[in-house]
């Protein structure tokens, strides 16, 4: 999939207030947060759909492991 969605200048205000919203703390072990993670994965079907891309409900902040743990389901 392109990354131009991560690029964009309403992803990167989403994932700035985001993080602000969070006060930077990952959401699932408490140590300081990075990356802001979608929930349901971005794909070709869903990227123009601002219920999934842009909406707090669909985001978690994590930090860098937590954030590889979610990927591998550990």
């Amino acid at each position: 999939m392109n990354n131009d969605f991560y690029k964009s200048k309403e992803w990167r205000q989403c994932r700035n207030s985001y993080f602000i919203y969070k006060h930077g703390i990952c959401e699932r072990c408490g140590e300081l947060g990075k990356i802001v993670h979608h929930k349901i994965y971005i794909n070709k079907n869903n990227i123009i759909d601002p219920e999934v891309t842009l909406n707090f409900s669909n985001l978690i902040l994590l930090c860098q492991d937590s954030r590889t743990k979610s990927i591998f389901n550990a």
